[in-house]
């Protein structure tokens, strides 16, 4: 997977438990579901530039894509609880 590509794509899909893929999606909206704990950091993930479905080797770990995802999903899970109350 290009760096390029994962830096400037806007879309995005994943595959499911099931092993179908899902999307293409914003990446707000990913990235939001990660937060929320709907996507795990073992989720595999491809850039869709143009909308288009990536190829099954195109598709790696959340974990693999974001440096350190854990820190960043926990500070923002946190904050969100905090505005919540």
């Amino acid at each position: 997977m290009a760096a390029d590509g994962v830096r400037r794509a806007d879309l995005w899909c994943y595959i499911d438990d099931g092993g179908s893929v899902q999307g293409p999606y914003a990446s707000s909206a990913m990235r939001g579901w990660l937060i929320a704990g709907y996507l795990r950091l073992s989720t595999r993930v491809a850039p869709s530039s143009y909308g288009e479905m990536p190829e099954q080797t195109e598709f790696a770990e959340i974990s693999a894509l974001w440096s350190h995802p854990q820190e960043q999903v926990s500070a923002r899970a946190s904050l969100a609880r905090a505005r919540a109350v």
